[in-house]
């Protein structure tokens, strides 16, 4: 005898409706809607794995209507590759009193059982239930993940920029490069989190608070958005205890922080060597007109702060033009060399020696008592140039007209200090040369 579902008016049942035949009963009937909801294939077994209900998604999946399927043993509609494994796991079933999970990999399919007891009124295992789930999407999804994730790792280890990333939440040190290793000598050992590696390469506790802050405005700066942060210039302290300049690019991915690290050291030297270059003559390796300016603006700026005095000597080389001329260019380079390293040798520590040009050189005392003073350092100048200079083979012979400017006696500013030794300097080179003179 056929039951009408509740709610539903009697008609013949189809080929893909769900039939009970002999083993229908009410309460079958009213737990069939609520299975048949259920996107997972489900079935009914009892202990011997006769099928008692089964829901649609459980007959598509065998591809017969739920009629044909109630009734038979679950092994004889299972293919036969796992029906072994399906015995076995409802007899654990049933003798564990616990659900057992068995999987099914196939070549193009994944699926997964879940065997779970039902138990009586007295506590026995009555029936079990069945539920199959196809993970076939879900694995390839999460292979392709892993696959994603290993050519991330790879791509990782061989950048050819130091990299390390960590966990936002932990602050966990994940991975870093062999780059990283080879640039600053840590390894992963080292740096279990991020605390740990800003204490090892920024010691300077000022500085590593700086850095820190800095980072976390660049990361926040960048967040949410699709550019990258500005990339931030700092010095780190490397395993061995020498320091890189480095440039360091740092984004947020996911929930990694993720860390570039890019060696500027090289370029660092370079900027300093071009800085250098442009500041200093070549030839001599003296501070050339600009580093001069420089030099006396904060010299000036001293003795008006403490009310001192300043001298600025214009030296210009007597007979420089002739030897150039008679002996070639490049025994009056050496010589200018050579001039230069004579002048350093006779001046204080304090003290700076700048070429403008040609055979003209300034002499900048910032710290002197008076005139009395410069003078005395003129005449040791003097009779420095006097000793010839021999050089390839050469023997030169030159001497000096130097003129002296005071501050604050001649001159208030630059321009007019230069300018009166200058005039202080053409006075001794129209009367006779090889001497000194103050304005």
């Amino acid at each position: 005898m056929k039951r009408k579902m509740p709610g539903h008016h009697k008609k013949r049942p189809g080929k893909s409706e769900f039939r009970y035949g002999n083993h229908d009963d009410a309460r079958r009937s009213n737990f069939q809607p609520l299975i048949d909801i259920n996107p997972e294939s489900m079935l009914l077994i009892n202990t011997k794995g006769t099928i008692l209900i089964v829901n649609q998604s459980a007959a598509q999946l065998m591809e017969k209507p739920p009629g044909v399927i109630i009734g038979t043993s679950i092994y004889s509609q299972m293919d036969r590759h796992i029906v072994s494994q399906l015995i076995n796991a409802v007899e654990e079933a049933i003798q564990s009193r616990r659900e057992v999970c068995i999987e099914d990999r196939q070549a193009n399919r994944y699926l997964n059982y879940l065997i779970r007891p039902i138990f009586d009124a007295n506590g026995e295992v009555c029936n079990l239930g069945v539920i199959r789930t196809d993970l076939t999407n879900w694995k390839r999804s999460e292979e392709a993940l892993r696959q994603s994730e290993r050519q991330f790792e790879q791509l990782v280890m061989t950048s050819p920029v130091a990299i390390f990333l960590s966990n936002w939440a932990s602050s966990k040190v994940v991975l870093i490069n062999r780059n990283f290793t080879a640039l600053l000598g840590y390894t992963l050992e080292d740096i279990p989190d991020l605390p740990h590696l800003l204490d090892l390469v920024y010691p300077d506790e000022e500085y590593r608070r700086l850095m820190i802050s800095e980072m976390v405005g660049r990361v926040e700066q960048a967040y949410g958005k699709a550019v990258p942060a500005e990339p931030i210039e700092a010095i780190l302290s490397c395993k061995d205890n020498s320091v890189k300049h480095v440039e360091i690019h740092v984004s947020h991915i996911g929930d990694m922080n993720h860390v570039a690290i890019v060696d500027i050291s090289e370029r660092k030297h370079l900027e300093r060597r071009l800085k250098e270059m442009a500041m200093h003559v070549f030839l001599t390796g003296l501070p050339n007109r600009i580093l001069l300016y420089d030099r006396l603006q904060m010299a000036l700026a001293h003795v008006k702060r403490d009310d001192s005095k300043l001298a600025v000597m214009m030296v210009d080389i007597d007979g420089f033009k002739s030897i150039n001329d008679n002996l070639g260019h490049d025994i009056g380079d050496e010589l200018l060399k050579a001039i230069a390293g004579r002048l350093l040798s006779v001046v204080r520590q304090s003290d700076t020696v700048a070429r403008l040009g040609g055979d003209e050189f300034v002499v900048l005392l910032p710290e002197t008592k008076g005139a009395s003073e410069a003078v005395e350092i003129a005449e040791r100048i003097l009779l420095a140039l006097r000793h010839p200079f021999l050089l390839n083979g050469c023997e030169c012979s030159i001497s000096a007209s130097i003129g002296i400017a005071m501050y604050p006696d001649n001159g208030s500013n630059i321009e007019e200090l230069l300018k009166l030794a200058d005039a202080a300097m053409y006075r001794i080179k129209n009367s006779g040369r090889d001497g000194c003179c103050t304005y």
